[in-house]
């Protein structure tokens, strides 16, 4: 039974220092682990320090949002996909930060993070790997300046178009995509 609403800021990946919340912003954490803490979690919530506990209300109901009616906690694999999210954003949007030039230049070379094949790698590699995939469904690609090579840059989706068409003529090859579209 929940008597004390202070409860959920005591929950697993809430509070900062937390040995599990820095694993979980480099590692995807395996299902078994995420549904261990979930246990955790609910136990807590539910037993507080006694052994019995009644559930008044059902867990996909507390782990809604604030506005949803729910007490906002999110449940450890969205907890770990969002962080982990965090570091796929970064590598995205061109982070001049160290770890994220590392990143592109043992994994990414000249390729874009949305149109990467999955190579294994580290274990923070890996993991970002996997959270792109759970989150790839959100991006959008945009076309942006239109600075990008008509020919070398995956700007289709389908990967780059030179690898889609036998031959090239010489002098297309620095072709833009601003170049080839007319906007409206």
């Amino acid at each position: 039974m929940l008597l004390n609403p202070g409860f959920s800021s005591l929950l697993p990946l809430r509070g900062a220092k937390s040995p599990l919340l820095l694993l979980a912003q480099v590692a995807w954490l395996p299902q078994s682990t995420c549904d261990s803490i979930d246990k955790m979690a609910r136990n807590f919530l539910w037993k507080g320090t006694s052994n019995m506990g009644i559930h008044l209300v059902g867990w996909d109901k507390i782990t809604k949002p604030k506005k949803l009616g729910g007490l906002g906690i999110r449940k450890a694999r969205e907890a770990n996909t969002s962080l982990l999210g965090k570091l796929v954003w970064n590598i995205h949007k061109n982070s001049d930060t160290l770890w994220v030039q590392v990143i592109k230049h043992k994994y990414l070379k000249e390729e874009l993070l949305l149109t990467i094949k999955k190579k294994p790698g580290s274990v923070t590699w890996n993991a970002i790997m996997k959270a792109l995939l759970a989150l790839k469904d959100g991006f959008q690609f945009r076309l942006g300046d239109g600075k990008s090579s008509f020919w070398y840059t995956d700007w289709s989706g389908i990967g780059n178009l030179a690898n889609h068409v036998l031959y090239v003529d010489i002098h297309d090859i620095e072709i833009r995509v601003r170049d080839v579209f007319i906007d409206g």
